[in-house]
């Protein structure tokens, strides 16, 4: 179900479609890493569509974006698509993804709630999304679209490294985000860096660390493509 929108609505917002990619690295790259895993919050009743902004949610996606959104899909891609139905634009504009490819929309207005997943998804009544702005005059709604390996008939291969090494590569990738925040984050630490410096020098208290944006995921690839849950987790 769509809903009216005001008459500047069309004129006034703006939605970003972004296709990045990055250059795979082998899994010997990030076991040599020593940052410790990120906080993790697990919660077993909300959705990702329901998280709290700001976030960047991950769309669990098809290859095909949108996967199966204009047919008789309704599982969580399907229904990211059905309630922000202005992602829908990605499928008309977008390739097949590459393994080291990940799409970023930002600015998909909510149009409705829903309940339910699969064959008891149900909609609900309309949602008055109200996130604030950004300077591109985008919504603040970000979404990263990264498809997992489908593993269903053959579930046991996902253990092996080269498989594992493209589930980081894909997720590490579609974590990154949306550019233009991610180089505003980098200009915002850079001179944080360069007061915390001066402040140094001068005896005075250091400003506030900037970070990034949560991400809000879930079992990615683990429904009907096969995956296991707890190996999705370390991987993400």
């Amino acid at each position: 179900m769509m809903h009216e929108q005001p008459p500047d609505y069309l004129t006034s917002t703006f939605i970003s479609f972004e296709r990045i990619s990055s250059e795979a690295k082998p899994l010997s790259h990030w076991l040599c890493l020593k940052d410790k895993l990120s906080h993790v919050t697990i919660s077993g009743n909300l959705s990702i569509e329901d998280c709290p902004d700001p976030c960047l949610r991950i769309d669990f996606a098809n290859k095909f974006i949108g996967g199966g959104t204009l047919l008789h899909g309704n599982v969580q891609e399907e229904i990211a698509f059905t309630i922000h139905p202005e992602m829908i634009i990605s499928m008309m504009i977008s390739d097949v993804m590459l393994d080291n490819e990940a799409i970023i929309i930002v600015g998909a207005q909510r149009t409705t709630l829903h309940r339910g997943y699969g064959s008891s998804s149900s909609y609900v009544e309309r949602f008055h999304d109200r996130r604030p702005l950004d300077n591109l005059n985008r919504i603040d709604a970000h979404e990263a679209a990264i498809d997992a390996l489908e593993l269903m008939y053959n579930p046991e291969s996902q253990y092996q490294d080269l498989l594992i090494e493209r589930e980081i590569n894909k997720a590490y990738i579609g974590f990154l985000g949306d550019s233009h925040e991610r180089k505003e984050f980098v200009e915002k630490e850079l001179n944080r860096a360069f007061e915390a410096r001066n402040k140094e020098k001068s005896g005075e208290e250091e400003g506030k660390e900037e970070k990034l944006r949560p991400i809000a995921t879930g079992k990615w690839g683990c429904g009907m493509f096969g995956g296991d849950p707890e190996l999705k987790l370390i991987i993400q």
